[in-house]
């Protein structure tokens, strides 16, 4: 009798156990023999274009309960809805709900390099929208609020050169003449218990590449920032929340994120947003932590913090190299913030972190040359087999000038200047002791 009731007991409690959230898989473009293949033989689903798999998705995630949606992109050319260069998604609306965007696979999903065979979103000279844009909510009346309990976009490349304008001669940007002016992603003010954008690249941003503009779901809402790279974009990257009645964003962390080459608005000093990243307001949200990333050659600074209103602040184990050229600050560790003191614009080295009142914790920053093949005068990559091993910030200073520089005052002659994302030499560090900072492709997982 008591061996019957034990497994009575066993059997009660197995059968209490909250069922497993349920996971449906959808493959996009690749193979097509190879993925109806794989979908019919692991329960999958494949669509031809990313238009068709988002609204599958949107689809399966509006039966509603608790499940984990994946959309997982094979490597290819993505030129937007019915070629539009732009991709507007379907409503992703479920409170209990995962969704996930996978972007890099090979032709049959057997493996995957979001960094060395990427999914591209490819836009068109005559962009009229964000390249990607979430279904917008509105909130009022309540019902109109989309929300999603966890929503990762992770291994997108996304180069918006196409849509902008670049003077003939210079090469260099002409920003609001016939250049796109919207952002690359807008996130349409959605809802969401968990925010993570990973392993991507954005690249020839002539506005802000995007503003973490998602709205908390409750008071314990995370958003992350992984493994990602900025690359010659202007201003890339604000960090901040839609302030939502009851919800507050309580922690963005930016982890292993490489800002390479942005750009001020202008090349006068003193633009009001020059920095690669622009911090936002503790009333949008309460922590910021930046750590293991790489600022390198931003020409108008790294972190820009705009007023004593800043969130709790983490800038710990980074690297900063080379971001005063436009102040004309030649020291490798200069122009690591950018902030208001005083009533005057007050730049902050590396070294000088730990001293701004709102910093509550700075350690482990460095300034190490990476090693990277960035020219301001040449959108072609620079022979990578000259880069030593033990780089140096004269070295640096040289390969992006494509001249000798003293004293580093070399001149900046051109703004933004259209660059090609070197598929067979990404700008990745070369300098083994910067290896640890910014994003890599063993980072992928």
């Amino acid at each position: 009798m008591k061996k019957f009731a034990l497994s009575a007991c066993l059997l009660v409690s197995l059968l209490a156990l909250p069922a497993a959230a349920k996971e449906t898989v959808i493959l996009v473009g690749g193979d097509k023999s190879a993925g109806k293949a794989l979908a019919k033989s692991s329960d999958a689903q494949w669509a031809k274009s990313l238009s068709k798999g988002l609204r599958l998705a949107s689809k399966v995630l509006a039966t509603g309960g608790e499940m984990t949606v994946v959309v997982k992109v094979a490597a290819d050319d993505y030129n937007g809805d019915i070629g539009s260069g732009a991709y507007q998604f379907p409503e992703l609306n479920n409170k209990d709900a995962e969704f996930r965007l996978e972007g890099g696979y090979s032709a049959d999903f057997t493996k995957r390099d979001p960094f060395g065979t990427p999914t591209r979103i490819v836009t068109i000279s005559e962009r009229s929208a964000p390249l990607l844009q979430l279904h917008p909510s509105r909130l009022d009346p309540a019902t109109a609020q989309k929300e999603i309990k966890s929503l990762i976009i992770d291994g997108l490349f996304c180069d918006v050169g196409n849509s902008n304008n670049y003077d003939k001669k210079s090469n260099a940007l002409i920003r609001g003449q016939g250049t796109s002016t919207h952002v690359v992603i807008r996130w349409g003010n959605t809802k969401v218990g968990y925010f993570e954008l990973r392993n991507c690249v954005f690249v020839n941003s002539p506005e802000r590449a995007f503003e973490t503009l998602l709205r908390p779901a409750n008071e314990t809402v995370k958003f992350r920032l992984y493994n990602n790279v900025f690359v010659n974009c202007v201003t890339p990257l604000k960090l901040n929340s839609a302030v939502t009645p009851g919800g507050k964003v309580v922690e963005i962390e930016v982890d292993h994120c490489s800002f390479l080459l942005n750009w001020a608005p202008t090349l006068k000093v003193g633009a009001a947003t020059p920095c690669a990243l622009e911090i936002g307001t503790k009333e949008e949200v309460a922590k910021i932590t930046i750590k293991n990333s790489l600022f390198y050659a931003n020409l108008g600074g790294a972190i820009l913090v705009l007023n004593k209103s800043s969130p709790e602040l983490v800038i710990s184990n980074n690297n900063f190299v080379g971001n005063g050229l436009l102040d004309k600050a030649p020291e490798p560790g200069a122009v690591a913030l950018i902030l208001t003191a005083g009533g005057k614009r007050q730049l902050v080295s590396v070294e000088k972190i730990k001293d701004v009142e709102f910093v509550e914790e700075a350690k482990g920053n460095v300034s190490v040359p990476p090693g990277i093949n960035l020219s301001l005068v040449s959108t072609a990559s620079l022979d990578s087999s000259k880069i030593e091993a033990k780089d140096t910030w004269e070295s640096c200073m040289n390969r992006l000038f494509g001249e000798t520089v003293k004293d580093g005052k070399a001149e900046v002659k051109s703004h933004a200047s259209k660059k090609d994302y070197d598929l067979k030499d990404p700008p990745f560090p070369k300098n083994p002791a910067a290896q640890k900072y910014g994003a890599s492709p063993k980072l992928v997982k």
